[in-house]
């Protein structure tokens, strides 16, 4: 028998999935993403610290499967895009890799906006400059950090880092570095006229030879295996942004379904032939099926928010229930079951670790009474964020002359059936879910299975190992009650606008 493992490297978690080639998940092992936050604005990770978890994670899903190593026909990696993971030239990591929520270059993508260099580059990378993307971060460093800019060999991605450390190889796959601001989506190619308009000439020769995501790119060294718990040899594919992997794991490969994420970053995407040039959208990007661009709309507005809600308001009930064997997860989906959605709960803006409005602004409850409880501020958190999904999707929406067919959810809000629910009243659109929890793990796997010559397509691998498990259908009467609500969310980030920058100088 042959599988496949997929490894996610998310915001909040780092997961191993095991999959066998009809795309059943016969296990998973995750723990959560140490990350480090040395000011507001910075968010890092030691990066020996991060290839161990994979490592951890690795060994973790076999143990838990009981899947021989030998039987492991391929591997691949899912990571999360921006952010940056540097390589030195003294072989070692030269600093804490920077997540895709740091926030600490927001004064350069502003001022490219300002001064038309965003445009500039536009035109090129067919992208506008986001604070976390490397092209960003790396002029930051530049600026900030010039012993730690002196020292690279090497400028990875979350994914192709740890794909280094299985492997030895330095390679950079193409559907991650289409996010990064540092090529030509016309070409496919790293170009030297980005580099010059951000002033990181210098980068030209430490950005890692191009491979596609369902390439075999490596094979485990034997000094990995040892750490990993896979044989050495074992074939290791280029792997995807995980935006790309979730939308192959949720079976979007045509262009009338949306893929939307809800993780740590607010992901809402579709693909098409032709990629959208009129600036209206956030991000193009190169999709893992050729001939295809993926049009995307995402902020680190989502899930993660939630995550605080629990971690930071509920942890004494999350330690009682965990006690008990039960899920916090489970009886906070029935808090918010009990609440009508009618019910008027705060507005919350899910801002907590960058906005998609303005770089300045920050979470909030808005409209909090005495009679308000942590159960109307759970349905609260869950509203807010599926109120963020909206506003990307009317940007998506805007780009096309067709109604799309049908949502594909991945992410927490996919795990609870009140918030695919909710996803379908507030988007106005039918929510399906898949029968797989890890989605990006298993669009990672479709690939190896590609990769390794069990299908002949992604599509074929698509086909025979995604299934859809539910289907939910947009209530008429919910929808017009979002539908009031949404518009207070909105009126709600144009009166607080002029707010941000002030509040900004306390900071």
């Amino acid at each position: 028998m042959k599988y496949y493992i997929g490894l996610d490297n998310g915001g909040t978690a780092t997961k191993a999935a095991l999959f066998d080639k009809d795309g059943n998940e016969l296990g998973s092992y995750g723990i959560g993403t140490a990350s480090i936050t040395p000011r507001p604005g910075y968010v890092e990770r030691d990066m020996e610290e991060m290839w161990q978890a994979n490592c951890t994670v690795c060994r973790g899903v076999l143990e838990k499967t009981g899947v021989n190593p030998k039987d492991v026909a391929g591997v691949g990696i899912s990571g999360h895009g921006k952010g940056l993971y540097l390589w030195g030239k003294d072989g070692k990591p030269v600093r804490n890799g920077i997540i895709s929520t740091d926030n600490r270059a927001w004064e350069y993508s502003e001022r490219w906006k300002k001064d038309g260099t965003e445009s500039k580059a536009f035109e090129i990378s067919l992208q506008h400059v986001m604070s976390c993307q490397p092209v960003a971060l790396l002029a930051w460093l530049k600026d900030n950090e010039p012993e730690s800019y002196a020292n690279i060999e090497w400028v990875f991605e979350c994914k192709d880092y740890v794909r280094f450390r299985l492997t030895g190889k330095a390679s950079a796959e193409v559907t991650d570095y289409s996010g990064s601001g540092l090529m030509n989506l016309r070409t496919g190619q790293f170009d030297d006229e980005l580099l010059a308009l951000f002033g990181i000439e210098e980068m030209h020769d430490c950005l890692p030879p191009l491979g596609a995501a369902a390439e075999i790119m490596g094979e485990v060294t034997v000094e990995a295996a040892i750490q990993c718990g896979l044989m050495p040899g074992t074939p290791v594919i280029g792997g995807m942004f995980d935006i790309n992997a979730c939308a192959i794991g949720s079976g979007v490969i045509d262009p009338n379904k949306v893929c939307m994420i809800a993780g740590t970053w607010s992901i809402n995407e579709y693909i098409r032939e032709e990629p959208v040039t009129d600036g209206t959208v956030q991000m193009n990007s190169l999709f893992a099926l050729p001939g295809y661009y993926l049009i995307e709309e995402s902020s680190p507005t989502s899930a993660g928010n939630f995550e605080w809600f629990i971690k930071q308001l509920l942890p004494e009930l999350k330690k009682e229930l965990a006690d008990e064997g039960k899920s916090i997860y489970d009886v906070v989906d029935e808090w918010v079951e009990e609440i009508d959605p009618e019910t008027f709960v705060p507005l919350f803006l899910p801002f907590l670790m960058a906005s998609n409005v303005h770089p300045n602004a920050k979470a909030c409850f808005i409209g909090m009474t005495l009679n308000h409880t942590r159960k109307e501020l759970a349905r609260s958190v869950f509203e807010g964020i599926t109120f963020c999904h909206r506003y990307h999707l009317e940007k998506l929406l805007d780009t096309r002359d067709r109604p799309m067919e049908v949502i594909r959810l991945a992410g927490g809000a996919a795990q609870a059936a009140v918030w695919a629910q909710m996803f379908a009243d507030v988007m106005q659109l039918p929510v399906e879910t898949v029968a797989a929890k890890e989605t990006g793990a298993l669009g990672i796997a479709a690939a190896c299975a590609y990769a390794t010559g069990e299908y002949a397509s992604i599509d074929e691998a698509v086909e025979h190992m995604v299934h859809v498990s539910g289907r939910f259908e947009p209530s008429e009467q919910a929808m017009a009650i979002y539908e009031r609500k949404y518009e207070v969310y909105k009126k709600a980030l144009t009166c607080l606008d002029g707010l941000w920058d002030d509040m900004q100088q306390l900071v």
